[in-house]
């Protein structure tokens, strides 16, 4: 008779002992597949979200440090106003170009905010003043720059084309001066693809002293007063729509209303950042030339930079790589670290279920070796019997290993099953108040801040990357699910606990002495 046969006729002939070891076994291997799954569930709930969202960076001061040597006395309280205002302090294009160019970067944008006042712009076309899109008082027409061809409001859904093109790499990288205006805007004004808007770059004189400050703003931008003006004409080439999912998603998580919003993105402009940055320097040029030491004490232009990942694991290699290229108090934050707090919380759970998981499984390989071994006892006899009759004592350890093998594996095929459901729903709670008691601490923090601090996700906010990770992408993104790999990992994890803990009742067997037992 083969050991499988004979191992099954045991099994169902000690059928009372057979139901209490699995029924051992079922319940530590509840909590042993439990534990599999949450730890897999934690695993696959950071990839997932990492590996769906644009792993983003951007250039920020060190305001930590800056705090730290104010409070240390390395640098007064002046010269941390004066780091956030002095260009060797701000990164410049080249250094931003130059970290676009590393190779652990997907893309990377930069842009800036350029304000053009209504009573210095017009249609060439019709020589009318040009009108922004607001309900109410005179505003101003707002360029948004980009270095992408496409850009990210348009990528992300804020606006969309509808007439027209973006831009070229050529217009990207060579100054052309092209804008892409919104539909309201162009209507307004009566234009279209092809038109021209004109902007000036204008220079005032210096007004006397002497004169009352009631009339300051009247004179000082009083036509008679322009020391110089020079006209740049941008063609549009694009026409575009605030997208109703946009204004919607907005008007729903802020104060401002639909209209509201719908006004202030068909009031944007958008061009390339070599046409920006040329009249940046022509406007310093100028006013250096009319008032000597003027660049001196102006603040140095500030960029809204972002740089994407090829993906999450490239963090640290683009971060040892692209911060000795920033200017000293810069330093790089990644839209990453804002969810360090709920990864903490979600790594903390699955060290106790590292923990639960260690200790179930030593609790296992040692209730099942003395339960096995205690059985085995009643059994000497007929151990004795098999080996006196010449079967070797190897033999006989290899029935008794496919005894419990074959109770093990239906007890943990149940225990996979129910103890996968226990999982799910006790572990989504913890999850859940897991990732509450980070954001309480999260608030705590901030609310003892020592000061109030720019907030680097603002600049992903504005470039419309603000909604990549929040704590509810980690609540719903979790979930326990009985997949291949858990029960992979569950049977291999249990098939050495069978190895082991069948290791003390083979040293037993192989120490019987059948005569001894025979002559009992």
């Amino acid at each position: 008779m083969g050991s499988i046969k004979r191992a099954f006729i045991s099994i169902t002939r000690n059928s009372g002992k057979s139901f209490i070891l699995l029924l051992v076994v079922f319940l530590l291997g509840n909590v042993m597949a439990g534990a599999v799954s949450v730890y897999r569930a934690i695993d696959l709930t950071e990839k997932n979200i990492y590996e769906q969202t644009n792993v983003m960076a951007v250039i920020d001061l060190d305001y930590d440090r800056m705090n730290r040597e104010v409070e240390d006395k390395i640098i007064t309280e002046e010269q941390y106003y004066k780091i956030q205002e002095l260009q060797e302090y701000r990164p410049t294009p080249e250094i931003i170009k130059k970290i676009g160019a590393l190779p652990t970067l997907k893309s990377f944008d930069y842009s800036s905010g350029l304000f053009f006042w209504q009573r210095d712009s017009a249609s060439k076309n019709t020589g009318e003043e040009l009108k922004p899109v607001y309900a109410e008082g005179a505003g101003y027409h707002i360029m948004k720059t980009t270095q992408f061809t496409e850009p990210v409001d348009f990528l992300k859904n804020k606006v969309e084309l509808v007439s027209g093109r973006f831009f070229s790499d050529e217009e990207i990288n060579n100054a052309v001066p092209v804008i892409i205006v919104s539909k309201a805007f162009a209507e307004l004004n009566s234009l279209q693809v092809g038109s021209f808007a004109t902007f000036d770059t204008v220079i005032y004189k210096e007004l006397e002293f002497d004169v009352p400050e009631d009339q300051v703003a009247e004179l000082f931008y009083a036509e008679e007063n322009v020391a110089e003006k020079i006209a740049t004409d941008f063609e549009i080439i694009g026409i575009y729509e605030p997208a109703a999912e946009s204004t919607g998603k907005q008007s729903r998580t802020s104060m401002v209303n639909t209209e509201q919003v719908e006004q202030e993105l068909s009031n944007l402009m958008y061009t390339p950042n070599a046409i920006w940055e040329y009249i940046v320097e022509m406007n310093e040029r100028l006013n250096e030339l009319h008032h000597p030491g003027y660049n001196e004490g102006n603040s140095a232009p500030q960029y809204e930079t972002f740089f994407i990942l090829n993906n999450y694991n490239d963090i640290e290699k683009f971060r040892a790589e692209a911060e000795p290229l920033l200017p000293d108090y810069n330093k790089l934050t990644f839209n990453t670290d804002f969810v360090k707090p709920y990864e903490s919380s979600m790594k903390s759970m699955q060290s106790i279920a590292s923990m639960i998981l260690y200790i179930a499984i030593g609790a296992t390989v040692i209730t099942l070796a003395l339960v096995v071994l205690l059985f085995l006892r009643d059994r000497k006899q007929e151990m004795g019997i098999y080996i006196s009759l010449g079967e070797k004592k190897l033999k006989v350890v290899w029935q008794v290993f496919l005894e419990v093998l074959m109770v093990f594996i239906v007890a943990v095929s149940l225990s996979l099953v129910t103890g996968n459901l226990a999982a799910s729903s006790i572990s989504e709670r913890m999850v859940e108040n897991q990732i509450a008691a980070a954001q309480e601490r999260e608030l705590t923090q901030a609310r003892e801040s020592r000061e109030m601090q720019p907030d680097s996700m603002s600049i992903l906010h504005n470039m419309g990357y603000s909604d990549d990770y929040t704590a509810e992408d980690f609540i719903t993104g979790y979930g326990v699910a009985l997949d291949g790999t858990v029960a992979l990992m569950f049977y291999l994890a249990g098939f050495l606990v069978i190895v082991v803990s069948t290791t003390l009742p083979a040293i037993y067997i192989l120490r019987l002495n059948p005569k001894k037992i025979l002559m009992e």
